[in-house]
């Protein structure tokens, strides 16, 4: 099946999806930053799924408050944006970017 899949084209893995999913349900508000769907499969059996999305809003962040906390005790300390920054990547908070 792995194999097949490789060589579907997308119309194909679509067909595929169809032939084993009966409805999927999404709900973006029910936690702040994440993403809760549901999969009822065709078998009957039914599947819960989160997931952290983007976002440009730091306010929709899944990790606002734990941001804005180091931040402001980072910043108490003295400590520059660049370290700031270090400290909430090696939280896995951040991902790196050009400051």
């Amino acid at each position: 099946m792995p194999a097949f899949s490789k060589r579907a084209g997308i119309d194909e893995r679509k067909e595929m999806m169809r032939l084993v999913i009966d409805s999927v349900t999404v709900d973006k508000s029910r936690a702040q930053g994440r993403i809760w769907f549901a999969i009822l499969w065709q078998t009957g059996a039914r599947t819960e799924h989160v997931i952290i999305r983007n976002t440009a809003n730091y306010d929709d962040l899944a990790h606002f408050a734990r941001i804005e906390e180091m931040v402001r005790t980072l910043n108490a300390v003295g400590s520059l944006d660049r370290q700031i920054a270090d400290a909430l990547t090696a939280e896995g908070i951040m991902r790196r970017s050009a400051l």
